[in-house]
């Protein structure tokens, strides 16, 4: 009776690490990067598969009749389409705010230094007479703060982009990745 019982343990071991990696097949040949072209490559993504296996910040790329390649650390692998589950694009809000909220303060300290508003005269006579310059050194002084900010701002704004194609068909699968990986815009 414990012999049978070690037997159905070593099975349900067995099949359990059988199944973690059947699904894909990891090469450990390193990738020649230069030659991959950046435009066929989707934008770092969590891909999770149909048996639990999970691919963190992985770059999908070469979609083939049934597979899709994957790689990470110059190490690349294939996965099977039929066989994904989820996968999500994690946000970059941060940077996109950041933009905006630096434009925003460069227009404003811009707008305030032509008109006059800045006074860097510390001791002498206040002249308030605007000047491009003037305008261009204001900008840049306020886009720092204005920026952080907007990069706080989009950070807590953004949201992650999860693609759930549990009840998708395969042809529905194929295509979507084929999106993610070619038209996908970048976020």
């Amino acid at each position: 009776m414990r012999s049978i019982k070690l037997i159905i343990v070593f099975l349900v071991f067995f099949t359990e690490v059988f199944s973690q990696t059947a699904d894909t097949i990891i090469s450990s040949i390193n990738l020649n990067l230069k030659s991959l072209n950046t435009k066929d490559t989707s934008n770092t993504c969590t891909i999770t598969m149909n048996s639990r296996s999970v691919y963190k910040d992985v770059q999908m790329f070469g979609l083939k009749d049934s597979t899709v390649g994957f790689f990470k650390d110059e190490k690349s692998g294939r996965l099977k389409v039929s066989d994904i589950r989820k996968i999500k694009f994690n946000a970059k809000g941060f940077w996109k705010g950041a933009l905006y909220g630096a434009g925003a303060g460069f227009l404003t300290g811009l707008i305030i230094g032509i008109s006059g508003g800045f006074d860097y005269n510390v001791g002498g006579s206040s002249s308030h007479t605007g000047s491009f310059g003037a305008g261009f050194v204001g900008g840049i002084i306020i886009a720092i703060p204005f920026g952080l900010i907007g990069g706080g701002v989009g950070s807590l704004l953004a949201n992650d982009h999860l693609y759930d194609m549990g009840d998708y068909s395969f042809i529905k699968k194929r295509s979507l990745i084929y999106t993610l990986i070619k038209e996908f815009p970048d976020y």
